[in-house]
């Protein structure tokens, strides 16, 4: 089993440390709409005054939501690319 770990380590170090790193950015990139939907909600008090504001929060939860995607992409690609078999 120690070999068979090895020989995945070696063959593919560089796949998973982009793995992690991607994990990482995604772990990050996570916290982010929970606070944009709260600024959402703060703003809704008086949603004629922060009409504008509220918009461009939203704009900021889709970007997000597509960053969020770009990120997830190349990680779930790379997952497939080390567990294919040969």
């Amino acid at each position: 089993m120690k070999k068979i770990l090895s020989k995945i380590i070696k063959q593919y170090w560089f796949a998973i440390l982009l793995q992690v790193i991607f994990i990482g950015l995604n772990i990050y990139f996570l916290t982010y709409p929970p606070k944009i939907i709260g600024n959402i909600i703060d703003l809704l008090y008086d949603i004629e005054t922060n009409k504008n504001a509220i918009m461009l929060q939203v704009w900021y939860l889709l970007g997000t939501c597509i960053l969020l995607l770009l990120v997830r992409m190349p990680w779930r690609w790379l997952v497939r690319l080390c567990t294919k078999k040969h």
